[in-house]
């Protein structure tokens, strides 16, 4: 089941974490979605969501978006090594999934993280 979900290892949850992110990592905006990023020294990538009260009011919402952006994180091929914080914006939650998808993996592109060495050497 690894392969169909993001597992417990791979999901940041100790604030602590997160408030490291915050101070040390890397940043990439997006009109739809904030990347930010940094090592975590693990042989795997680690992910974190937020979609904050500002985008939307209502739970179900932000859960929605929440588990759109899990889904695009987990088909993504990542370096491993890092962790990933990414922060929706208010025009997320309206956008399609496509749309998304397109600007998360831009923002990865932006930051060096996207793990495709065979595309990239032909």
């Amino acid at each position: 089941m690894p392969a169909q979900t993001l597992g417990r290892e791979q999901r940041l949850r100790r604030q602590s974490d997160f408030q490291a992110l915050r101070e040390r990592g890397i940043s990439r905006a997006h009109p739809l979605i904030v990347l930010r990023a940094a090592p975590n020294g693990l042989p795997y990538a680690r992910f974190g969501f937020i979609v904050g009260r500002r985008v939307a009011l209502r739970a179900v919402v932000r859960n929605r978006t929440r588990r759109r952006m899990r889904e695009i994180a987990r088909r993504t091929p990542v370096r491993t090594g890092w962790d990933l914080l990414f922060i929706a914006r208010r025009a997320a939650v309206q956008a399609p999934f496509t749309e998304l998808r397109e600007a998360m993996t831009q923002l990865e592109r932006r930051a060096g993280l996207l793990d495709q060495p065979a595309q990239s050497e032909e």
